[in-house]
Formats: C-alpha cells, sequence, structure tokens
C-alpha cells in the first residue's frame, strides 16, 4: 500500500469480488490498515481463512445475484473485481467475467437506488471500481512494443475467443462510470503474474526439467503479486485513475533469459525450448513487450520488483534455505500473460 494510503483508506470500505491470490492479498492488507474489508468468494476454505484476518466474507458464485443482498446498503467506496475464470473453458470466462461484471453492474445500481430512496448507501451506486483485465487482449506479436491504445482483437490471446470476453467485460465496467453507478474505473490489464506460492517455471526447472515449451528468444512479460497490489491501491488513490493501464515490470526479459538465469540459480544448465506451445497455451508464442508507463506517469504506480530477478531473489532464498513458499492462493487463474493460468504472452 501507498506510504500515504491510511490517511486516505482508513474507515473507508473496499468491497472485493473474486478473492484469491490477488484479490485475497488486497483484502488482508485493507484489513490490517484499519479499513472496513467485505470479500465475496466461492471458495469456503479462502472464506475462512479471510474471516480469520478480520475480512467480513460472503460465500457465492458472482455471476448470480444471490449475494446482493448480503452486501447491497453497506457502501462501497472502494470496488475490486479480480475474479478469475475457475475453469470451464470459454463458458467459464463468460460466466466468470461477463456475467460476474453484469452482476457486479446490477448490485451497484440497487445501491445507487437504495441511497436514492433514503436508505443507507453512498448516494451515488459505487465509489472507484478497479477491474484486473488481461494484456491477453492484445493480438500484436513480432517483437511490439504494446501500449493501451494498441488495437485489441477479440480472436487475440493465442486465437480460442477468450479474448472476446474479456473486452466486454471491460466495456460492462466502463458502462458503469457512463451510467452514474460508479464515480470512476479502471481497468489493469495484467501480464503473467508470478510471486509467493506462484512459481510453475522456477517449479519446473526444480523438478529436472532440461526442455521446455516456447520459445526462448521471445519475450516473457510478467509482474509480481505484490505490484499488481500496488497498481491497485494506486489506482484507488489517483484522481487519474481513468481507464485501461498495462500492468507489467520493467524487466524486458526473453523466456531464455528468464529461464537461463533461475536454472543458475539452482545450479542446473539452462534449459532448451521445443518452439512449439505447450497445449492450450498457443499465446506464449506471441513475441511483444508490455508497455508501462502509462500506469506509472498516471497513478503514480511505483514497482517494488522492477524485474524478475528481484522478485524470484526472496521466493529462491526461502525454497534454496529449506523454508516453504506456500503463501499461494486459489482463485486467481486464467486470463494472464506468461504464467500459470495463462492465454497470452
Amino acid at each position: 500500500m501507498n506510504a500515504d494510503a491510511p490517511g486516505k483508506f482508513l474507515g473507508g470500505r473496499l468491497v472485493v469480488f473474486g478473492a484469491g491470490y490477488v484479490g485475497g492479498a488486497v483484502a488482508r492488507e485493507a484489513a490490517a490498515r484499519g479499513m472496513r474489508v467485505t470479500a465475496l468468494t466461492r471458495n469456503p476454505e479462502t472464506a475462512r481463512g479471510l474471516a480469520e484476518a478480520g475480512v467480513d466474507t460472503v460465500v457465492g458464485e458472482l455471476a448470480d445475484d444471490a449475494w446482493h443482498g448480503r452486501i447491497a446498503g453497506r457502501g462501497a467506496d472502494f470496488v475490486l473485481n479480480c475474479v478469475g475464470a475457475g475453469g470451464g473453458g470459454l463458458e467459464g470466462y463468460r460466466k466468470s467475467y461477463v456475467d460476474g461484471m453484469r452482476s457486479v453492474a446490477g448490485w451497484a445500481a440497487k445501491m445507487r437506488g437504495r441511497a436514492g430512496a433514503g436508505q443507507s448507501g453512498i448516494g451515488a451506486g459505487i465509489g472507484v471500481l478497479v477491474y484486473t483485465g488481461s494484456t491477453a487482449v492484445y493480438p500484436q506479436s513480432g517483437g511490439a512494443v504494446v501500449g493501451e491504445e494498441a488495437p485489441c482483437g477479440e480472436r487475440a490471446a493465442g486465437g480460442d475467443g477468450r479474448a472476446r470476453w474479456l473486452l466486454e467485460a471491460e466495456r460492462l465496467a466502463f458502462a458503469m462510470q457512463a451510467e452514474g453507478t460508479a464515480r470512476g474505473v479502471a481497468v489493469l490489464r495484467l501480464a503473467g503474474i508470478y510471486g509467493p506460492g506462484r512459481h510453475q517455471l522456477l517449479d519446473t526447472l526444480r523438478d529436472g526439467a532440461d526442455a521446455l515449451p516456447g520459445r526462448g528468444d521471445y519475450y516473457m512479460n510478467l509482474v509480481h503479486r505484490d505490484d499488481i497490489a500496488g497498481a491497485i491501491w494506486a489506482a484507488f488513490s489517483s484522481p487519474e485513475a481513468q481507464g485501461v493501464f498495462n500492468i507489467a515490470d520493467d524487466s524486458a526479459a526473453t523466456r531464455g533469459e528468464l529461464c537461463g538465469w533461475l536454472a543458475r540459480q539452482l545450479g542446473r544448465p539452462a534449459p532448451r525450448f521445443s518452439g512449439v506451445a505447450a497445449v492450450g497455451r498457443r499465446g506464449a508464442l506471441l513475441h511483444r513487450l508490455i508497455d508501462n508507463r502509462r500506469a506509472k506517469a498516471q497513478l503514480g504506480w511505483r514497482l517494488r520488483y522492477p524485474t524478475f530477478r528481484e522478485g524470484y531473489a526472496p521466493i529462491l532464498s526461502r525454497l534454496l534455505g529449506g523454508g516453504r513458499d506456500g503463501e499461494g492462493g486459489g482463485g486467481f487463474g486464467g486470463g494472464r500473460d506468461g504464467c500459470r493460468g495463462s492465454v497470452g504472452g
């Protein structure tokens, strides 16, 4: 959280939809900082862990409206929607991202209506909505530098149609601002997520793999879980947090550079690459650099882990020192660039 966050957020209400790997970390941090936090999750075990951290939890499916009455009317200064696909292929994407965002919009409209009738509420639906989308909506390859103004394509994300639902969820989010049910909307398009408990490439190399799918000379776009959380807080606190922002680190590294470095830390030879994507990971053959300059300039976002070297160092220290690296959470997969659950690159 930003250094000035306690003064801005203390006592405010945050509602988190999709309290898994990223959303759960944000919810816990907010509760520890004195915010009133409500989180919706489909996982009862996740709900129990969040409750122990002081988070008011609701178990339910975002795509339906059964949870509306359990959260509506309490006020929502800040809303985070970082729900994951949760499996189910294309239909799972549509349900989680599109139907889920429609459900959020319906809930916000109900809150605005109650406030207008003189009941409890903040008087204008919700405050700032942050939605974590994906850089998988970009179809560009060939070593292109991709900023937020780059054309998106419904057949991106490996060409299987998932980008269509990711883009539709973004459209629904911005419609909430246009309709007055959200004061502001920021869409954070995330690169490949890694961090404590989530490091598939590292685990694969530790298990002795000497050959990996994909191409070693193609760029790999990553961002650490804690830097995603930092971008979310920056979006909540910045008056310029309107529109789309790419969230990726600064490393501009190829897959070969990353895996070669990890292998050296493990005392292993650098792996070979097959040149063929793994099953279901055609987007991993995209070759582009995700440009993060807008988020840093407009949101004041500062990376704690600007490259994979800084991000993996504490993970390696724990693992190679005989400790456990088990801070990962479930539920935040799919729709991301380059790591577990990825659809792009």
